[in-house]
């Protein structure tokens, strides 16, 4: 008996998304934010993971993360394994939440990267969508990445594709900012088409004066970069009277800063919110926050946001949204649910 092909893999899910248009994308980040907004109403369908360690045969600790998502929406699970040599695997199993049949399975590495990058995107697009004329001023789009791993190059793709689709005219500047090894370049080219006009261009982190040039001459910047000291400098950010995007997913742990103080401090003492996907999860995880004694009422769910509710911060005529993504698991549900549906039709 032949057996049907049930698992969807991270091929065939980086071949879906590189290849899918800005309406697409519009599509998923619709499923994204309902996502977003069941969970804000109800914080108990994304339960607490469970975490477990075993030894291998090699003697090396092992941690499996299982991660559950529970509601009438969307039901599954996420697992992931942290192998020190083979380093992080897993798979995203989606099953109806009434009756629990099995609806498909996914391989994990690239869907979350993907999922990362367009929760990551969601609040940029909202606010866009009904602002066109924040970059009416910008003969060009400049994007600035801290990062060259999986997540950087999908924060590229899909804002690229996202940002083309609202400003189809508009040239792209692209600026990665890497630790060890630049981005591949030729590789990204081929996943971001020929559709928009982009620029290339990367920076090694110690070279401080490019940094700080590359950080104020950006309109969007991500943050995908693991880091216990500050990349990001408050001082440094774009000051000619324009629009600025911040949106940080790159450290995970307390101990952790991906921007200094004074970029938080200038929200919170301005009381406008920094938007996050989970307020209480942000605020045990995100050292950034944490460091800078952040309670809830500075912070803004996803969950919450209309498009005429994205809290912009306004200095001396320079507008500025910050954001900062933790992850959680009814994304990576919710996603792959919808990309299940998609390439079932």
């Amino acid at each position: 008996m032949k057996m049907k092909n049930v698992i969807v893999t991270d091929d065939e899910v980086e071949a879906f998304f590189s290849k899918a248009d800005g309406a697409t994308l519009v599509y998923f980040l619709n499923q994204l934010l309902a996502a977003l907004q069941t969970y804000t109403v109800d914080p108990s369908i994304n339960p607490p993971r469970m975490a477990h360690k075993i030894i291998s045969k090699d003697g090396d600790e092992v941690t499996h993360l299982i991660m559950p998502v529970v509601s009438q929406e969307y039901s599954g699970v996420k697992t992931l394994v942290n192998n020190p040599i083979l380093g992080l695997q897993g798979s995203i199993t989606v099953m109806d939440p009434i009756d629990g049949t099995l609806k498909g399975s996914l391989e994990a590495k690239v869907i979350t990267a993907v999922r990362t990058a367009l929760v990551s995107c969601l609040p940029l697009y909202l606010y866009l969508k009904d602002h066109l004329d924040a970059f009416k001023d910008s003969q060009f789009i400049n994007l600035s990445v801290f990062g060259t791993g999986l997540q950087a190059k999908w924060h590229i793709i899909i804002a690229i594709k996202l940002l083309h689709y609202l400003y189809p005219s508009k040239p792209f500047h692209v600026t990665t900012i890497y630790r060890t090894r630049p981005i591949n370049t030729k590789v990204l080219k081929e996943l971001l088409g020929k559709d928009a006009v982009i620029t290339l261009n990367d920076i090694q982190i110690d070279d401080k004066l490019g940094v700080r040039k590359c950080v104020g001459q950006s309109n969007v910047i991500f943050g995908c970069l693991p880091t216990l000291t500050p990349n990001l400098f408050c001082q440094d950010l774009n000051r000619d009277g324009s629009f600025t995007y911040i949106s940080l997913i790159g450290s995970y742990r307390s101990t952790m800063h991906e921007c200094d103080e004074e970029l938080i401090d200038m929200f919170k003492n301005s009381s406008t919110p920094i938007i996050v996907d989970s307020c209480e999860h942000t605020l045990s995880e995100a050292g950034e926050l944490i460091s800078a004694n952040v309670k809830k009422s500075n912070l803004v769910e996803i969950g919450e946001l209309s498009a005429s509710s994205i809290p912009v911060l306004e200095v001396d005529g320079n507008h500025f949204i910050l954001c900062k993504i933790i992850g959680l698991a009814v994304m990576d549900i919710a996603v792959s649910q919808l990309l299940l549906k998609v390439l079932g039709e």
